[in-house]
């Protein structure tokens, strides 16, 4: 028997082989990453939609909280405005000063979210809690 025939030569996988196994490691790395970022991507997307979303619901409140202010504050402007008029009248003729009767439609609710008014009535939000200067 002949010594180092090619069946009791140790086998050691050729070059091939070893780039291929090793190229399919890679390539399923890639693939990894590559899910792994498309799905952070897609996450990250839902994330911004939600939030303009809410930051729109968020403007539209401001806007008819803003709206409801200015009203319930032009009208109150405009009986103050009255009453002055009303005081100077009285002055300068020396008639007893008669002021108008206070409206009973000047109601401000600063603030119409339902969530805040909720909030505010649970006690979450209610002034000089703790130590903070919340004047809520």
């Amino acid at each position: 028997m002949a010594h180092g025939s090619a069946s009791t030569r140790p086998s050691h996988p050729d070059l091939e082989t070893i780039l291929c196994s090793h190229g399919v490691v890679v390539l399923g790395l890639l693939i990894a990453l590559a899910l792994e970022q498309t799905v952070e991507a897609v996450h990250h997307h839902q994330q911004r939609t939600a939030r303009r979303e809410a930051m729109g619901r968020d403007l539209e409140q401001i806007e008819h909280d803003s709206r409801q202010t200015y009203e319930s504050l032009s009208q109150q402007r405009a009986w103050i405005v009255q009453n002055v008029q009303l005081a100077q009248v009285a002055l300068e003729t020396r008639q007893p000063y008669r002021p108008t009767p206070l409206l009973t439609s000047l109601h401000i609710e600063l603030v119409s979210d339902p969530a805040f008014r909720a909030a505010k009535a649970s006690g979450l939000l209610s002034p000089f809690r703790g130590r903070s200067s919340c004047l809520l």
